[in-house]
């Protein structure tokens, strides 16, 4: 990436996988990190194993990246606040301290999709019922975190 960050001021990595070279690399190079956590991996082998790098990898960095995690419930009909309230419970349990949960859940992915066909951007597209309004705020506020 050495070439691009003369070229860019923001370089979005998306790469998968709690053990993969590719994220533990990612983190350990970035200065912003963001996890998308779908809800079937919130259980008792992903995120164990995932805030366990993490911790190593910080240990050994001194400029420590901001670390966020929102939910992605695009295929999901779960609900958010009783997502949001059972992660902070494991955070707490686990005294995991390095990550900020963000008050944002990803569920409008036809935003995404509407926007790669029309080339719009989420500021540019205009909703149609309140959930879709609410859905297209959260989605602003997450390119305007990435983008601060």
């Amino acid at each position: 990436l050495n070439g691009y960050y003369e070229k860019y001021k923001i370089i979005i990595i998306d790469c998968g996988g709690f053990e993969s070279g590719e994220l533990l690399g990612s983190i350990a190079t970035c200065s912003k990190f963001y996890i998308t956590l779908h809800p079937s991996q919130f259980d008792s082998e992903t995120l164990p194993k995932l805030f366990k790098n993490i911790r190593n990898i910080l240990a050994a960095k001194e400029e420590k990246p901001k670390i966020k995690l929102f939910f992605n419930f695009a295929n999901f009909q779960t609900d958010v606040e009783e997502a949001n309230s059972s992660l902070r419970g494991y955070f707490k349990e686990k005294k995991i301290n390095f990550v900020e949960l963000m008050d944002i859940s990803i569920k409008w992915i036809k935003y995404l999709k509407k926007g790669n066909k029309t080339g719009e951007t989420v500021f540019d597209l205009v909703p149609k019922t309140p959930a879709d309004k609410k859905g297209l705020i959260q989605m602003k506020l997450l390119v305007k975190d990435i983008l601060s």
